[in-house]
């Protein structure tokens, strides 16, 4: 069984880990696949393989009669990286709230962490002014139409998961 560093496996697949760790990237220990799965943080994509566990005979979507077929443990990483992700949003809007009320409170402007990887600024109410484009097309149509802007947008998906 072929066996690659870290940062070997991470290279081939274009994966990298969400959280930062550097003890990833110094660890020289040869690992066969099996082994990098179980030392990769939990939330960091990882390609899967098919029962064979063959890492050049990737299939994860397919057409099959015109229907796209996903395989489950596709879904089963999307609904899980979904929740994750609606945890950790709620948890970040938390935190962000209580950092701004205490800056709010004792009147800082500017904060660093200590390691310098976070920093915030706290940014005062204001008001904003905008344009009512539906209104504007309704009411004067020739200059909304001098004044507006067609952009090209790439295409994507839409997700939705029911937690």
């Amino acid at each position: 069984m072929e066996k690659k560093t870290i940062v070997e496996w991470m290279a081939q697949y274009n994966v990298r880990p969400a959280i930062h760790d550097e003890t990833l990237y110094h660890d020289m220990t040869p690992y066969t696949y099996e082994e990098f799965l179980e030392k990769v943080p939990y939330n960091t994509h990882v390609p899967l393989f098919n029962d064979n566990n063959d890492p050049d005979n990737i299939e994860l979507v397919k057409v099959e009669n015109g229907e796209i077929v996903v395989a489950q443990e596709i879904v089963n990483q999307i609904v899980n990286f979904k929740k994750e992700m609606l945890k950790m949003e709620l948890l970040e809007k938390q935190l962000k709230e209580e950092i701004k009320e205490a800056m709010e409170r004792n009147n800082i402007i500017k904060w660093e962490s200590p390691d310098g990887r976070l920093k915030v600024t706290y940014r005062s109410a204001t008001t904003r002014t905008s344009l009512d484009s539906k209104k504007l097309k309704e009411e004067l149509p020739d200059i909304y139409e001098e004044y507006s802007k067609t952009s090209e947008v790439a295409s994507s998906i839409s997700i939705s998961v029911e937690c």
